[in-house]
């Protein structure tokens, strides 16, 4: 089973995804943090993609973004959320990120872009 890592610090935020993504028939799991978003993904290989917010104490979603592209190739697809940032669209995807995506976010974009990543 795929699952879909959804990091924020807004706990809200998180469900209010998660319910979005299984709505659309989709699996997830939340963390609060990079640092805890590490953990899950070193503990379970079914995670296939992260959906972080690049704005977080304890290791923003940059720093997830770095550490996951240095464990290996086979690491989860990693798309980056912002409101806020002075990180660019160009820059997330030069770092190793699908793809990022602005708050309020389009959740019908950012589950099409979900589902089809994870059909390849």
């Amino acid at each position: 089973m795929d699952l879909i890592l959804v990091v924020d610090d807004e706990a809200d935020l998180r469900t209010a995804i998660g319910d979005y993504l299984e709505f659309e028939g989709l699996n997830y799991i939340e963390a609060g943090s990079a640092r805890d978003a590490l953990k899950i993904v070193s503990e379970n290989q079914n995670v296939k993609f992260v959906l972080s917010d690049i704005k977080m104490p304890n290791g923003d979603g940059i720093f997830l973004l770095e550490e996951l592209r240095k464990r290996s190739p086979d690491t989860p697809i990693v798309a980056l959320i912002t409101g806020e940032s002075a990180t660019s669209r160009d820059a997330a995807i030069k770092m190793g990120a699908l793809d990022l995506f602005y708050k309020p976010l389009d959740m019908d974009t950012v589950v099409s872009v979900i589902k089809s990543t994870l059909q390849k």
